[in-house]
């Protein structure tokens, strides 16, 4: 600009000692919806080079439903923000993803990768792998009931301290939440309320191999370590692999590649390429239903039963908390009849953030979900599975003198068919004064449930 005389050389020293404005960040994208988009791109990638989707002028036909997707975007990035001033963090402390799915046809219809709107930088809901936590609790549950012969809802699991010495490794002693052990407790409590001990019990039993190998059936593909941290979702995943699971889980047992993209036109208009959606079972009807039917007792009165305060009973929400170690991670993944929602809540620096599964997570899901348009999740009509009432202290049949029982879920012929010693009176002021806390342990005494 000097030398054609646009300006004096004064002029230029002056501009040249100014900084250059680099960003350390990539800047807002044109789209509104960047994580999806980017999703979007590598799916294209698979099939076509850089170039052709450059100068070819393809069309593309998708699932994303817009209006799904800004309000997931602004109900996570407000509600962030709400957690933070609760919990006393500087704002932009707590990070978080989310993907919106619709199980039944393995469509992602929303994605987003990053608490603000319209941001196009890393891509959380693809790229982010944490360990999941209680995540996979599920998976360990599933793998045992597939065993009808050996395991139901109310097969009795112990809840006492453990130490494992892996063989040139340190020894492992996990814990409840709590730090509290109950003693005998029926397999589904084990699950509910999310509890450590019996579940890693569970999954020695079972065999570690055992777990992953239905990991990979419910759509896992990554590889996955022959460890027992593993039973309490010490493996990385991302959001994406999570919803992948799930999807299984949530559509009765049938497993359909997740996707966003329906077909391809050209310029001409011809569809060029379909990707219509693919099912296999990858779990029989009676253990998909059992499953089922355990996460939607997690919503009604275990670890995610702060729901029942957003959303009426009959929708039937089903889904899991997870929490990862010094609560570094916060996990929800949960579900209607029509549509399944996954969010991770953390910190990039993978700082503890304080918050659980269900204080965290969940607070962000709940939000997301109250905003949708629900169905309520109906589940498949089955002749194989019956119901009946167990006392939920052992596990064991129901009488009217059981003071505190619950309906559960069997696949004939596996229901329990000794009566437990429930007898009137006597019974009755134990429970009332929690004298037998050996019998009680792990149960809701009666006053417990008057203050609920």
């Amino acid at each position: 600009l000097v030398d054609i005389g646009a300006i004096s050389s004064f002029t230029a020293d002056s501009f040249s000692k100014r900084p250059l404005g680099i960003v350390e960040h990539r800047s807002e994208s044109t789209s509104d919806f960047p994580a999806y988009i980017d999703y979007l791109h590598r799916q294209l990638r698979q099939y076509y080079s850089e170039e052709v989707l450059r100068t070819s002028g393809l069309r593309l036909y998708t699932s994303l439903d817009s209006a799904i997707q800004r309000s997931a975007q602004d109900k996570l990035s407000s509600t962030l923000a709400t957690l933070e001033q609760k919990k006393g963090f500087p704002s932009g402390t707590l990070q978080g993803a989310a993907i919106v799915v619709d199980p039944a046809k393995g469509e992602i219809l929303a994605l987003v990768g990053d608490r603000k709107k319209g941001f196009s930088g890393f891509n959380r809901a693809i790229d982010a792998e944490r360990p999941i936590g209680s995540l996979v609790k599920p998976a360990i549950y599933l793998t045992a009931l597939e065993d009808h012969r050996r395991y139901s809802l109310v097969t009795i699991l112990e809840d006492s301290p453990i130490t494992l010495s892996p063989e040139g490794g340190e020894e492992w002693s996990p814990q409840n939440y709590d730090k509290k052990f109950r003693g005998p407790i029926p397999m589904y409590q084990a699950l509910v309320k999310s509890y450590n001990v019996p579940t890693v019990r569970l999954g020695l039993e079972l065999g570690v191999p055992r777990v992953i190998d239905t990991m990979h059936r419910l759509g896992i593909e990554r590889n996955i370590q022959n460890y027992p941290s593993t039973l309490l979702g010490a493996s990385h995943h991302t959001p994406l692999e999570v919803a992948q699971m799930y999807q299984a889980l949530s559509n009765d047992g049938l497993l359909i590649p997740l996707r966003s993209i329906r077909n391809i036109v050209n310029h001409r208009g011809d569809v060029v390429a379909r990707f219509p959606a693919s099912e296999v079972r990858a779990v029989d009807q009676d253990s998909a239903y059992l499953i089922n039917y355990a996460l939607q007792m997690v919503v009604r009165s275990g670890t995610a039963a702060a729901l029942s305060r957003s959303f009426p009973r009959e929708l039937g929400l089903a889904g899991k908390t997870g929490t990862t170690d010094d609560f570094r991670d916060s996990w929800f993944a949960g579900y209607s009849g029509n549509l399944l929602v996954v969010v991770w809540v953390g910190r990039d620096d993978n700082k503890p953030i304080n918050l659980s599964g269900s204080s965290g997570a969940m607070v962000v899901w709940e939000q997301i979900m109250s905003g949708l348009d629900l169905e309520r999740k109906v589940l498949p009509s089955n002749d194989d599975i019956v119901f009946a009432e167990v006392d939920t202290a052992s596990g064991l049949a129901a009488n009217k003198k059981c003071l505190s029982r619950v309906s559960i879920a069997f696949v004939q012929g596996t229901q329990p068919e000794r009566f437990a010693p429930c007898s009137g009176l006597a019974t009755k002021l134990k429970s009332w004064f929690s004298i037998d806390k050996k019998a009680l342990r792990g149960t809701t005494t009666p006053v417990e449930q008057k203050k609920k």
